[in-house]
């Protein structure tokens, strides 16, 4: 958790004049930084006791109802992605649907951030935007009992969704 908020906190001073799809893109990059270094050090991803008040738009937490800035990031580019992996044909229709309601959790959460909160504020809401970005990728890859893929294709799932997102946040930069 320290390590979280060192995080939150040297990104909000850091970007006071970035724009928004900038912020988020580092959210997202950030959160690949945290869940690798928690995955190598065996440490779950989930949040035992939400600090905020989670809606369920999906059968998946969420800190909010919809995207605080929809169409940032459209999951479909992910859904579309995902499609070209040739193995995807072999996941039956309950793992796809889980895989759909992921993905907008996931950006549901990814977008969820309030940039325009004071300084001191924005720390703290930076820091839960990560924690339930993190408790979304921990459904998927297995540190809850309500992912519904193996271990293996769960990490696939979110490697393919974290380079979506990493190319995407990329091209709209540049």
């Amino acid at each position: 958790m320290g390590r979280m908020i060192d995080i939150a906190s040297a990104r909000s001073e850091e970007e006071q004049d970035t724009p928004i799809p900038q912020r988020i893109a580092n959210i997202a990059a950030d959160v690949n930084t945290i869940y690798k270094t928690a995955r190598a050090l065996g440490l779950d991803t989930r949040i035992i006791e939400p600090t905020g008040e989670a809606e369920q738009d999906t059968k998946l937490k969420t800190r909010r109802n919809n995207s605080r800035y929809p169409g940032i990031f459209p999951y479909q580019l992910f859904l579309i992605e995902f499609r070209k992996v040739p193995n995807w044909k072999f996941l039956d229709e309950k793992e796809i649907q889980f895989i759909i309601d992921w993905s907008k959790a996931y950006v549901i959460n990814l977008t969820s951030c309030d940039f325009t909160l004071p300084p001191r504020e924005l720390v703290g809401e930076r820091v839960e935007t990560l924690a339930y970005v993190l408790a979304t990728a921990g459904v998927l890859t297995g540190d809850s009992n309500s992912s519904r893929l193996d271990r293996r294709s769960a990490d696939f799932v979110f490697r393919i969704f974290v380079e979506t997102a990493t190319r995407y946040f990329r091209k709209i930069r540049d």
